[in-house]
Protein backbone atom coordinates (compact mmCIF):
# COMPACT_ATOMS: atom_id res chain seq x y z
CA UNK A 1 0.00 0.00 0.00
CA UNK A 2 2.85 2.68 1.09
CA UNK A 3 4.38 1.84 -2.49
CA UNK A 4 0.87 2.59 -4.22
CA UNK A 5 1.04 6.08 -2.33
CA UNK A 6 4.59 6.90 -3.44
CA UNK A 7 3.36 6.34 -7.19
CA UNK A 8 0.37 7.99 -7.17
CA UNK A 9 2.27 10.92 -5.44
CA UNK A 10 4.63 10.71 -8.18
CA UNK A 11 1.58 11.28 -10.78
CA UNK A 12 1.07 15.10 -8.86
CA UNK A 13 4.71 15.90 -8.57
CA UNK A 14 5.93 14.37 -12.43
CA UNK A 15 3.11 12.94 -14.64
CA UNK A 16 5.61 11.99 -17.14
CA UNK A 17 7.45 9.83 -14.80
CA UNK A 18 3.83 8.33 -13.59
CA UNK A 19 3.11 7.65 -16.55
CA UNK A 20 6.21 5.69 -17.70
CA UNK A 21 6.59 3.87 -13.84
CA UNK A 22 2.51 2.65 -14.76
CA UNK A 23 3.51 1.70 -18.43
CA UNK A 24 6.46 -0.71 -17.13
CA UNK A 25 4.28 -2.46 -14.28
CA UNK A 26 1.41 -2.80 -16.95
CA UNK A 27 4.08 -4.75 -19.82
CA UNK A 28 5.55 -6.77 -17.11
CA UNK A 29 1.54 -7.71 -16.31
CA UNK A 30 0.89 -8.58 -19.95
CA UNK A 31 4.37 -9.92 -20.60
CA UNK A 32 3.74 -12.74 -17.45
CA UNK A 33 0.30 -13.25 -18.90
CA UNK A 34 0.93 -13.40 -22.56
CA UNK A 35 4.34 -15.65 -21.66
CA UNK A 36 2.26 -18.26 -20.05
CA UNK A 37 0.63 -19.88 -23.10
CA UNK A 38 3.65 -19.43 -25.11
CA UNK A 39 6.82 -21.70 -25.31
CA UNK A 40 10.45 -21.13 -24.86
CA UNK A 41 12.07 -20.55 -28.19
CA UNK A 42 15.40 -21.39 -26.67
CA UNK A 43 17.20 -23.79 -24.78
CA UNK A 44 17.98 -23.26 -21.07
CA UNK A 45 21.50 -23.32 -20.04
CA UNK A 46 22.78 -23.96 -16.36
CA UNK A 47 24.31 -20.72 -14.80
CA UNK A 48 27.72 -22.39 -14.32
CA UNK A 49 27.61 -24.08 -18.13
CA UNK A 50 27.26 -20.78 -19.60
CA UNK A 51 30.25 -19.09 -17.40
CA UNK A 52 32.28 -21.85 -18.20
CA UNK A 53 31.43 -21.64 -21.84
CA UNK A 54 32.37 -17.62 -21.32
CA UNK A 55 35.91 -19.05 -19.95
CA UNK A 56 36.60 -21.19 -22.52
CA UNK A 57 36.02 -19.32 -25.38
CA UNK A 58 38.20 -16.33 -24.31
CA UNK A 59 40.69 -18.97 -23.33
CA UNK A 60 41.00 -17.64 -19.86
CA UNK A 61 40.30 -19.16 -16.29
CA UNK A 62 37.54 -16.47 -14.67
CA UNK A 63 38.47 -13.97 -11.94
CA UNK A 64 36.19 -12.83 -9.10
CA UNK A 65 38.47 -10.54 -7.68
CA UNK A 66 36.20 -7.87 -5.91
CA UNK A 67 33.40 -9.60 -7.18
CA UNK A 68 31.79 -10.49 -3.56
CA UNK A 69 32.48 -7.62 -1.86
CA UNK A 70 30.62 -5.30 -5.10
CA UNK A 71 27.57 -7.53 -4.51
CA UNK A 72 27.32 -7.28 -1.34
CA UNK A 73 27.64 -3.25 -1.56
CA UNK A 74 25.08 -3.69 -4.42
CA UNK A 75 22.30 -5.73 -2.13
CA UNK A 76 22.21 -3.66 0.82
CA UNK A 77 21.58 -0.71 -1.48
CA UNK A 78 18.56 -2.47 -2.75
CA UNK A 79 17.38 -3.62 0.45
CA UNK A 80 17.30 -0.24 1.58
CA UNK A 81 15.02 1.00 -1.64
CA UNK A 82 12.89 -1.78 -1.28
CA UNK A 83 10.59 0.07 1.61
CA UNK A 84 10.53 3.61 0.38
CA UNK A 85 11.16 2.80 -3.48
CA UNK A 86 7.72 3.91 -5.29
CA UNK A 87 8.22 1.33 -8.01
CA UNK A 88 8.96 -2.31 -7.37
CA UNK A 89 12.68 -3.44 -7.55
CA UNK A 90 11.54 -6.46 -9.43
CA UNK A 91 13.36 -4.91 -12.77
CA UNK A 92 16.83 -5.09 -11.39
CA UNK A 93 19.29 -8.10 -13.00
CA UNK A 94 20.11 -10.86 -10.63
CA UNK A 95 23.18 -12.09 -9.19
CA UNK A 96 24.05 -14.27 -12.20
CA UNK A 97 23.44 -10.99 -14.68
CA UNK A 98 26.12 -9.48 -12.71
CA UNK A 99 28.46 -12.23 -12.77
CA UNK A 100 28.14 -12.86 -16.34
CA UNK A 101 28.91 -9.20 -17.08
CA UNK A 102 31.39 -9.08 -14.70
CA UNK A 103 33.22 -12.04 -16.47
CA UNK A 104 33.31 -10.51 -19.63
CA UNK A 105 34.41 -7.12 -18.87
CA UNK A 106 37.27 -8.72 -17.03
CA UNK A 107 38.03 -11.09 -19.45
CA UNK A 108 37.73 -8.66 -23.06
CA UNK A 109 39.04 -6.02 -20.93
CA UNK A 110 36.94 -3.15 -22.85
CA UNK A 111 38.23 0.51 -23.13
CA UNK A 112 35.18 1.79 -22.22
CA UNK A 113 31.56 -0.21 -21.12
CA UNK A 114 28.15 1.50 -21.43
CA UNK A 115 25.43 0.38 -18.87
CA UNK A 116 22.14 1.28 -20.01
CA UNK A 117 20.60 1.05 -16.34
CA UNK A 118 17.24 -0.01 -15.82
CA UNK A 119 15.08 0.54 -12.83
CA UNK A 120 17.36 1.61 -9.92
CA UNK A 121 20.88 1.10 -11.99
CA UNK A 122 21.21 -2.86 -10.71
CA UNK A 123 21.47 -4.51 -13.96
Amino acid sequence: MIKLGLLLGTALSNPREFVDRLEAVLTVKLDNYYSKTKTDRYSSQSAEDVLSTLSLALAQPLRWDGLEEITTSVWEKVEELEHKAPFTTAHHGDTLLAKVCYAACRLLKPEVVVETGTAYGVN
